[in-house]
């Protein structure tokens, strides 16, 4: 004696929205690449303000004649912050990518957000040397520790 089980056929459809915490996160993701770029953009405007600045104080207070050395250890924290305005602006701006699938623009995103990422490192740690530098240089000239 077989026992027959009735077949038991679902139907339904997709779902129309996505669960609240899957689109929280996508929103998130989004804007964790806008705020890499919004953070490049301080690092380049506030590398500018401070090298202007820095740069009329060492035109001002060095003499021609002064060694080499001097003048570099003096005109390092100007590169440094140029190299973070140069890595921002390279971090900032867009490039292109084709993505035809959904598996395809995933990893699109990931490599804009590993690029963004990368930059935005390079341009702080430009930035952050640039700082150094300039205590550096600045103790240096300070209790003259420079060579003259």
């Amino acid at each position: 004696m077989s026992k027959i089980v009735p077949e038991i056929v679902l139907k339904g459809r997709a779902p129309q929205e996505k669960p609240p915490r899957v689109q929280d996160f996508e929103e998130l993701d989004k804007k964790s690449i806008d705020s890499l770029i919004d953070y490049m953009k301080y690092v380049a405007t506030a590398s500018g303000i401070t090298m202007g600045f820095y740069a009329k104080t060492v035109a001002d207070g060095l003499k021609a004649n002064a060694p080499d050395l001097t003048k570099l250890i003096l005109f390092a924290p100007v590169l440094f912050w140029f190299m973070a305005i140069l890595f921002s602006v390279i971090g900032v701006f867009p490039r292109t990518y084709l993505a035809r699938t959904d598996a395809e623009k995933e990893s699109a995103v990931d490599a804009i957000r590993s690029i963004k990422s990368w930059y935005s490192i390079a341009s702080i740690s430009f930035f952050l040397l640039g700082f150094l530098m300039f205590v550096c240089s600045t103790a240096a000239s300070l209790w003259n520790f420079l060579p003259q």
